[in-house]
Parts: C-alpha cells; sequence; structure tokens
C-alpha cells in the first residue's frame, strides 16, 4: 500500500511495509558531480508531481565490499552520483511530536551506505521513532584535504541532511526540536564530530556515539600527506581538478591503493594505527577546532550525550592483520611506540583486567584506549564541564564464536538495533560473530536504553562525572560500575 507526504521540494510515494511507512533514496541535496564537484552540497530543486520513494538510491561512490555476508550487510550495494540521498521508516506519517533518530553509518570515511541492510529501521519505528539513515560523500570527494577547495565536504553532507531533517520531519510524524543523531565506528567519529561544527548547532538536541574517537582529526599538515599521496598513486597534481578528472573506476581503485598503502608502518608510523587514512581536518572553518578543545570551550553545551566502546575495539583489526596469534616484534615495537608505552605498561593491563592475556591481546587492549576509549571518555569529561548531561558504556559480552575477539568493533550493533534475527540469518562462517543464540535481555536493555535517551535524554543509569565514573556495562548481565576504566584510565593522564 502507497504512503504519500508532502515535504519542501515535493510529494514523495512511499510505501507500508508491516505497519511501517518507508521512503527510500529520498534527495535531500543535488548530486555532487559536474560542476558540483567538490563543492558543499545544493539543496534539492524541487521536482512536480508525485516522486517514487520505493527503491533505495545509490550509495556514494567507494570501494565495493568482498562477497561476504558481513560486507552485505554494512557497505553499499550499488554506487552512484545521485548519491546524497536518505531513507525515513515511521510508524505514522499522520502523528506529531514523535522521537527522531538520524543514523550516521560507518566504514571509515572509506565506504557504507544507508541503505544497508544493517542500517535499516524498521525496530525503531516498530517502537515509535521515525528513523533516518543517511548517505554522505566519503573518500576523496568527501575527506580528501584540497588546498584552494572546501573541507570537510562529508561532514557538510552530514549538515545538509540534518537541516533536511530539521525543516521536513514533521511530514513523518517527527518532532524536529527532538532529534538524536547517533552512529558507529567512523559514524560515532562524525557524530563528535557534529558536536564540534557550528553549522549543526541547533539541528539536533541528543548524540550518541558508538565507537567513535575525536582522536580522528587532523591539521591541515597531516592531511596534506594523505594528499599528495593519493595523488602520487593516481599520478597527478594534488589539486581539485586534477582529481575531478581522473576516471571514477581508476580513482576508487585508487583509493583501495590507499587504504593498503596506509598499512605501511615504516611510511605513516602511529597514524596507521587510526585505521583510515581519510579523516575529518580541523580547517578552522566548518571544523574551527580540534573536537575535545571544541567540545572543553562549550560547543556541545545544552546537548544530551552517550558514548561509549567495546572492550575490544581493535581485536579484529589484528585479525584482519593476521596477527591475533602471531605478533610479530616489529609490529609490537611500531605499537608501543604509537602509544607511548612501555612494556610495564602493558604488564599493568595484565595486572588489572587480564590477568590470563598473551602478548596480542594486552597489545589490543592498549590500542583500544589509545584510539578509542580514552579520548572518548575525555570527551565526556569534557562535555560535563559545561553542565552538558553525558552518559556513559562499555560494550563487554564476547564473541562466543572466536575467543580471541572478545567484544570486538561493530559487536554491538544487531543488540543497539534489536535485529539479532536478521543478522543471524544473513551472517554464516567466520562472519557470524554473535553465534546462533546471543543473549536476548541484552538486546532488549541496550536497544530500550537507546529509545528511552532519543525519547528523554536519560538511558536509565546514573550521568557520568568525574567524581563517580558511572558507566553501564552491557553484558550477558548487565550492571552499572563506577570508573570502569580504573588505573587503565589514569595510565593514560597525561599521554594524549
Amino acid at each position: 500500500m502507497d504512503a504519500e507526504v508532502r515535504v519542501g521540494a515535493g510529494v514523495l510515494r512511499g510505501e507500508w511495509t508491516d505497519e511501517i511507512a518507508v521512503f527510500r533514496g529520498v534527495p535531500y541535496a543535488e548530486a555532487p558531480f559536474g560542476r558540483r564537484r567538490f563543492r558543499p552540497a545544493e539543496a534539492v530543486a524541487p521536482w512536480t508531481g508525485v516522486r517514487d520513494a520505493v527503491a533505495f538510491g545509490p550509495g556514494c561512490p567507494q570501494p565495493l565490499p568482498p562477497p561476504t555476508s558481513f560486507g552485505r550487510l554494512t557497505s553499499a550495494t550499488s554506487i552512484g552520483e545521485d548519491c546524497l540521498n536518505l531513507n525515513v521508516w515511521t510508524p505514522d506519517p499522520g502523528a506529531a511530536g514523535l522521537p527522531v533518530m538520524v543514523w550516521i553509518h560507518g566504514g571509515g570515511y572509506l565506504t557504507g551506505s544507508g541503505s544497508a541492510r544493517a542500517h535499516h529501521g524498521d525496530t525503531f519505528a516498530r517502537d515509535g521513532v521515525v528513523y533516518v539513515s543517511i548517505n554522505y560523500r566519503l573518500n576523496v570527494d568527501g575527506f580528501l584535504y584540497l588546498p584552494g577547495g572546501h573541507a570537510n565536504l562529508g561532514l557538510q553532507d552530514q549538515v545538509a541532511a540534518l537541516r533536511w531533517v530539521h525543516d521536513n520531519i514533521k511530514a513523518f510524524g517527527g518532532d524536529p526540536d527532538n532529534v538524536t543523531i547517533f552512529g558507529q565506528s567512523g559514524g560515532g567519529v562524525s557524530v563528535m564530530n557534529l558536536l564540534a561544527i557550528p553549522s549543526a548547532r541547533g539541528l539536533f538536541r541528543r548524540a550518541i556515539a558508538q565507537s567513535g574517537t575525536p582522536a580522528a582529526a587532523v591539521d591541515p599538515d597531516r592531511a596534506l600527506t594523505v594528499t599528495h599521496r593519493m595523488a602520487e598513486l593516481v599520478g597527478i597534481d594534488p589539486t581539485p581538478d586534477a582529481f575531478a578528472a581522473v576516471p571514477l573506476g581508476r580513482l576508487i581503485q585508487a583509493v583501495m591503493a590507499m587504504q593498503l598503502d596506509f598499512l605501511d608502518l615504516d611510511r605513516w608510523r602511529h597514524e596507521t594505527f587510526l585505521v583510515s587514512p581519510f579523516r575529518s581536518v580541523v580547517d578552522g572553518d566548518v571544523l574551527p577546532a580540534d573536537i575535545l578543545s571544541a567540545v572543553s570551550t562549550g560547543s556541545s553545551a545544552g546537548i544530551d550525550v552517550l558514548a561509549g566502546t567495546t572492550r575490544d575495539e581493535t581485536s579484529s583489526f589484528l585479525r584482519d592483520l593476521d596477527l591475533l596469534g602471531r605478533l610479530d616484534d616489529r609490529f609490537y615495537t611500531a605499537a608501543l611506540n604509537a602509544f607511548a608505552l612501555t612494556n610495564g605498561d602493558l604488564d599493568a593491563y595484565r595486572k588489572e583486567s587480564r590477568p590470563d592475556a598473551g602478548l596480542a591481546e594486552l597489545v589490543q587492549a592498549a590500542w583500544t584506549d589509545w584510539a578509542f576509549r580514552v579520548p572518548t571518555i575525555r570527551l565526556l569529561e569534557a562535555h560535563a564541564v559545561h553542565g552538558g548531561r553525558a552518559h556513559a558504556y562499555e560494550f563487554t559480552w564476547p564473541s562466543p564464536t572466536s575467543a580471541v575477539l572478545g567484544a570486538t568493533h561493530c559487536l554491538e550493533m544487531p543488540f543497539v538495533t534489536d535485529s539479532l534475527s536478521a543478522w543471524t540469518a544473513a551472517l554464516t562462517g567466520e562472519d557470524n560473530l554473535w553465534g546462533d543464540a546471543p543473549p536476548r535481555q541484552l538486546a532488549d536493555r541496550m536497544h530500550q536504553a537507546w529509545l528511552d535517551f532519543a525519547a528523554t535524554g536519560d538511558p536509565g543509569w546514573p550521568a557520568y562525572d568525574t567524581a563517580t565514573r558511572a558507566t553501564m556495562r552491557f553484558d550477558a548481565t548487565s550492571e552499572v560500575v563506577d570508573d570502569l576504566a580504573g588505573t587503565e584510565r589514569e595510565l593514560w593522564d597525561g599521554r594524549r
């Protein structure tokens, strides 16, 4: 059955599916190619008649995932130029004042799409939320720093999508004054960036950052090292016009080569441990200051923030490098140098929280803290300085299919979305990180906490402050723990 709504640019026709109205592939801006290449998004032109919104739009140009079930769940299935689109799931377009949640997909600013199965919003709409998933420009078009051009175009796209939500979400039953942005990995980083971006101010009321880090933003000089290396790999000058002249297929091949190049410890040193070469740039305009500095001076005042990580974020990165079972001396030395740690510091991890850990687990624990957990704690601390309500969590339920992975990166996603059955059905073999019977009560608890936070700003446990540092530990049995990071957190004081 059709569902129709009128937005600012015209009438959209979606469809009803299981008592949820879904509008797919809705343009929030014009295609960012041709004369619009490497420029900020332009509002979509009005149309006449009724525009179909029953099929997902293309993802922004990116390397398509390998033919694994996990890749199909989380990445774009098609790409194209008309990629600045979003999708809306609503329980009732005729309602008013429903909480709104806007999902920003991850993928290291390299890959991803709001239309990927992992990012569908049926479970949120089922529970009374108007859910929006968005696309934004990635890799070269979204996050390559090109002097003389426009910086952080992918982040500017996110702001443009939020502006569209603010202006149009009433038509879907949503409350434009009760918008929660949330995302995981690159999406979590995006949420943190948006807390520091002046042009995003007033476009959302709450923010949830899953497995993000404010440490990913770089200054222009560091960003230029990636720009120049990308230009070398393509064989062009590092200018917007030169990159725009490269055929898209060749450019995507160079993006893949750049990602592999970024693993070269001799060339990139500690930068390698931030995983992706494509990151936001503290350009002094779109992003006027680094995230922690901005939040420390009040950029996120008045916004409710929920942020956290998994216990073993980087174990899957070590697995992908084939280093989980045989950590070599070269990587070990490079890791300690990058994190500014000593052998004795790693021993402290074993003493405090990982008594049976081998060397690879200790390194990944330190890597997790360096890249994710400690920077997230610093963000919560900075936010609380200005009286902002902050809540902390840590996801510690370990993967039952691989003891060495533990609670790895992405593992919390099907619990937050309460879509265990869909993920389990889609994943087989090595892709299945949660087994055939993950704890149902954990999904119930996490999903409800996210819903409650979006509705009221209170996920159901005490706010985070520097006195108690209350943190919800999500596991088969979940509980609030004061100062969960404890001695490990103190180990990093003054180090970054």
